[in-house]
């Protein structure tokens, strides 16, 4: 979805924004390319995800609750 992201960071503050500015959840996926590290997704499920960064506060304490009882 985004171009070039060069920090772990960079990815995180542009798919936090765009959660909040879409209403969707996105997700940080780590590309293994030193030239493009990491990228920023709608979340699908795809492989390679690193951070998952969720529009609605309720379905990610719902998700850490899930995580959190395995």
């Amino acid at each position: 979805m985004t171009g070039n992201l060069a920090t772990f960071n960079n990815a995180w503050r542009v798919a936090a924004s765009m959660a909040d500015d879409h209403d969707r959840d996105y997700a940080l996926v780590h590309t293994g390319n030193p030239g493009r590290p990491y990228l920023v997704e709608e979340l699908a499920g795809q492989p390679g995800v690193v951070a998952i960064l969720c529009s609605d506060p309720a379905t990610a304490l719902r998700w850490v609750s899930e995580v959190e009882q395995t």
